[in-house]
């Protein structure tokens, strides 16, 4: 309990040292991650009083792009569609929002919706935000996406998904927007996890929701 926060979600190095009769010492070192499964599937932190800073943007933008008589499906596109014509990416080198991630996700929702730009951390939490505002079911996804430059590898990505009749789709207009800057078009709305695994993204299965 001295090594580890139970309380906190991350990844903590732990040491275990044993004795035997004889005076003998063993050791060995684990890494002990602290996941709440009830975190990742309700987005518990997006029910959080106090993260309210996003509110008045995501009020502006839904009025902006939304009408009473669009289907839940159309409103989901119609937010999709403002990411890829609205809002830029701009890469970050910082990456202190995988600490606390989730408590992270209204103060870069509010930074991505002021500068209507950001990295793909900012463009994860405003669609979290966004999509949360219609009542929709949905986890934060944080994974690897494969590079579109001539870098062609993996790297830390975050998205989102979002439980549509009892299945989880991946939604990730940013990948769409970076392909599409190199003249390749893929579609990340509401795709499956058999389209788009290791393929274009990865994330650890056992951590998140499955579908066809």
């Amino acid at each position: 309990s001295d090594q580890v926060n139970l309380n906190k979600l991350g990844s903590y190095p732990i040491t275990l040292a044993a004795t035997d009769s004889s005076g003998n010492v063993s050791s060995i070192q684990r890494l002990v991650k602290v996941v709440k499964e009830s975190t990742y599937l309700t987005m518990e932190a997006l029910s959080d009083p106090t993260h309210n800073k996003s509110d008045p943007f995501i009020e502006a933008v839904l009025s902006e792009i939304i009408t009473e008589n669009m289907t839940q499906r159309e409103k989901m596109q119609a937010i999709y569609d403002w990411f890829l014509k609205d809002v830029v990416y701009q890469a970050e080198t910082s990456h202190e929002y995988a600490t606390d991630t989730y408590n992270k996700i209204d103060p870069y929702a509010e930074a991505g919706f002021t500068k209507l730009k950001g990295n793909c951390f900012h463009f994860a939490a405003m669609a979290a935000e966004l999509l949360n505002a219609l009542d929709l079911e949905l986890t934060l996804v944080k994974g690897e996406g494969y590079s579109a430059t001539a870098e062609t590898h993996f790297m830390l990505h975050y998205w989102v998904m979002v439980n549509i009749d009892g299945q989880y789709y991946h939604f990730d207009p940013l990948f769409e927007y970076l392909y599409s800057k190199y003249g390749v078009h893929k579609n990340f709305f509401l795709v499956s996890s058999a389209s788009v695994y290791n393929i274009t993204l990865r994330w650890e299965a056992s951590l998140y929701p499955t579908n066809p």
